[in-house]
């Protein structure tokens, strides 16, 4: 295998800290790249203190609107800063790093800059330097338009990160205008750059939940886009070519610039609202707490695409132990008996255990905690294989994918073993599906613990081991309205996953029911046949679990009530 030979182009000789660490970690891989070099762009523009830049400012047009907006931005920008780097993954985000600590190539590049400063073009005997290194693909990680003979200077082309979805969201901020407008997720592309603006061939596209203010929702796109950039140059390593393209790209009209003062202000506004709310609703001893429904079939027509506020509305409610709530129901029958496992989340603790409900036609019984660790335990999904009940429930805090094996049903459970170790997943199902065992997980790609948007497959010839095979896809989904799993079940011999949808920095928002058509090692193909969300109950917020049995269907909710 042939090494990738990658050309980095950055502005001067400053990079932001994730491109930084894209480039160490393409340094440290000597097994699919070889050295990489920097091509440097001259920064042109005169290295202004804080009064030239003012001064600068009143001189062009409506400088009153200009200088507001500067203010307000950078207001908000270093506020919100201040904040996210709290967080010990984002300590560094917004610092730029200096590149001369990298033992690396370097070529320094005069390009010829438009008029308007946006537009940049190498010049032939630019283009000649390049030519000794043998680049096999250019990354554009700094600011300008590229044009010219450039972009297809290497074999590869030009990729460049685009922290938007260009169907939607085209220009900058990145990050912002999604939080504005309260969208439920945000985007990035991988693209290979052509002469169209936010139009080159898509060869890489993700969405996650988007974040409840700008900065944060931009460190979390770049963090998840930065691990998907990094495989996908791995992938062209390997297979000596780039991945097949998006055969449609189409992408937005309307080209976002950096908001006015009147947007920022309103900005302001709305997040000054939403941090007050929240503080007091938290001062007040408020907190989210779900519940489990259920009911009989028998008295409803059981079509999934029936399932309305009205039917939903006539469930019965498990009552909510003191102290804790129930969530993520799954029903499972043995023995003549049908029992609910669930988490059962306990506030004190701020940590959740596996507690049991049977189910009759007659009400229910708690038949209290079933399993616990000295770690988070949720998701208590349930399968039977060779004659024996597994339970897979979440263990992220463990990094592993763990099973646990029924000694006595429904009440006695003991560790069985670990089927994946040192993941960071969620929400895991377990299946068998045409001549194949599935396993189901959102799992977190980029170490950051943003569970909500990418589906893992894998398969195995038996639920038991400890060697799965991944989807050669994988994610097979990568949208935080679609990805994160909510529950499984059978119904006239087909399978249904059902998805939580999540809106804008709203965990368990809605749920949707898909029916899986096919899936292999290659292929993951599912289609929705309904959407259910939360307006069966007055004051709820929230659904995102649902389990469908013989005997009874059962779901989750939540809203804010205040802790005793």
């Amino acid at each position: 295998m042939n090494k990738l030979k990658i050309g980095f182009i950055i502005d001067g000789n400053t990079v932001d800290p994730n491109i930084f660490s894209l480039i160490e970690e393409v340094i440290k891989d000597n097994i699919n790249f070889s050295s990489p070099v920097l091509v440097s762009l001259e920064n042109k523009s005169p290295n202004l203190n804080y009064l030239d830049k003012i001064a600068n400012i009143l001189s062009q047009r409506n400088p009153i609107h200009n200088l507001l907006k500067n203010l307000l931005g950078f207001f908000v920008i270093n506020l919100e800063l201040k904040k996210l780097r709290k967080n010990s993954l984002y300590v560094e985000h917004g610092i730029l790093k200096i590149t001369d600590s990298l033992d690396i190539q370097k070529i320094d590049i005069s390009p010829m800059v438009s008029d308007s400063g946006f537009i940049y073009r190498f010049e032939d005997k630019d283009i000649d330097r390049l030519e000794p290194y043998n680049l096999d693909v250019l990354i554009r990680c700094g600011s300008g338009i590229l044009r010219g003979k450039i972009l297809h200077f290497t074999r590869f082309g030009i990729l460049s990160l685009h922290h938007g979805d260009n169907r939607v969201y085209r220009g900058i901020p990145a990050g912002f205008w999604e939080v504005f407008h309260g969208e439920p997720s945000s985007g990035f592309i991988i693209q290979k750059l052509n002469k169209i603006l936010d139009g080159g061939e898509v060869l890489f596209r993700g969405s996650i939940m988007t974040a409840s203010y700008w900065q944060l929702n931009y460190a979390n796109i770049c963090k998840k886009s930065n691990f998907f950039m990094l495989r996908l140059l791995r992938n062209i390593a390997q297979n000596n070519r780039l991945p097949e393209s998006e055969i449609t790209s189409s992408c937005s009209n309307k080209l976002f610039h950096f908001p006015s003062p009147y947007i920022l202000f309103r900005y302001i506004c709305k997040q000054g609202k939403y941090f007050l709310k929240n503080k007091i609703l938290y001062l007040s001893k408020y907190r989210t707490t779900w519940n489990i429904s259920y009911i009989k079939h028998e008295e409803f027509d059981p079509k999934l695409s029936d399932l309305t506020t009205k039917i939903l509305s006539n469930a019965i409610t498990i009552s909510n132990p003191d102290g804790r709530f129930l969530a993520d129901p799954f029903l499972f029958s043995n023995k003549g008996r049908t029992v609910c496992f669930a988490e059962d989340f306990f506030f004190e603790q701020n940590r959740g255990k596996i507690s049991a409900y049977e189910i009759t036609n007659q009400g229910y019984q708690e038949l209290g905690v079933i399993l616990e660790e000295d770690f988070h335990l949720s998701f208590p999904y349930i399968f039977q294989y060779k004659n024996n009940i597994y339970m897979c429930p979440e263990t992220s805090e463990k990094k592993e994918i763990r099973l646990y094996v029924c000694n006595e049903y429904p009440k006695s459970w003991s560790y069985y073993k670990t089927i994946m170790r040192n993941v960071s997943a969620v929400d895991t199902l377990i299946f068998p599906f045409n001549n194949y065992w599935c396993l189901l997980s959102n799992m977190c790609s980029s170490e950051m613990g943003e569970h909500n948007s990418e589906l893992h497959l894998f398969l195995s010839d038996d639920p038991l081991s400890d060697e799965w095979k991944p989807n050669k896809n994988n994610p097979v989904i990568f949208d935080s309205k679609k990805g994160r799993n909510g529950g499984l079940f059978e119904l006239n011999g087909d399978l249904y996953r059902v998805n939580q949808i999540h809106g804008k920095s709203h965990y368990g928002k809605a749920f949707g029911i898909n029916k899986i058509i096919q899936l292999d090692d290659e292929t993951y193909i599912e289609k929705t046949i309904n959407t259910v969300d939360p307006s069966f109950y007055p004051n709820i917020k929230g659904t995102h679990h649902f389990d469908y049995h013989e005997n009874f269907l059962i779901f989750d909710h939540w809203q804010l009530k205040r802790l005793k």
